[in-house]
């Protein structure tokens, strides 16, 4: 039997070839024994989206990208994901409708928000979506070392 030793993704592997999970792992690849927490990025900015992808990437979580709140809860809803990172200001659903709508399906489900809508609203954005469930809220411009810190704290809880 083989320990991961991840904390945040336990997995064992048995010697004879069957896999079990345990804790928060969704992605298992049996090549390398890897457990990759699965993170939904959704912000209607294609730059951040990648930007984001790059930081979280070089982390090692696997990483599916929306563009809007709306296609960001259909996303939840239809996939697993341990993370969603939750831009606040968006185009056709804006990320507090989300959130409501992706803890109303999943109260366990683990979101950080994130605003750069400006110093006054982006701060009252970010504080309503604590009180809607966010386990974090981030300022926009956000630095690779604090988002990554995130992240981390999230996946842990």
């Amino acid at each position: 039997m083989f320990l991961a030793g991840n904390p945040l993704t336990d997995c064992l592997v048995f010697s004879c070839g069957v896999l079990a999970v345990a804790g928060t792992c969704s992605w298992i690849s049996i090549r390398g024994v890897r457990c990759v927490p699965r993170i939904l990025i959704v912000d209607d900015d294609p730059e951040v989206r990648s930007v984001f992808r790059r930081i979280l990437e070089r982390d090692g979580h696997s990483i599916t990208e929306a563009e809007n709140g709306k296609r960001g809860s259909e996303l939840y809803q239809a996939g697993d994901f341990d993370l969603v990172l939750m831009d606040l200001v968006m185009p056709e659903q804006e990320g507090l409708e989300s959130i409501q709508k992706i803890r109303a399906a999943d109260p366990h489900a683990r979101i950080i928000a994130i605003s750069g809508g400006g110093q006054d609203l982006g701060f009252e954005y970010l504080r309503m979506a604590r009180a809607f469930g966010a386990l974090d809220a981030l300022q926009k411009p956000v630095r690779a070392a604090e988002l990554s810190g995130a992240v981390q704290q999230a996946l842990k809880s």
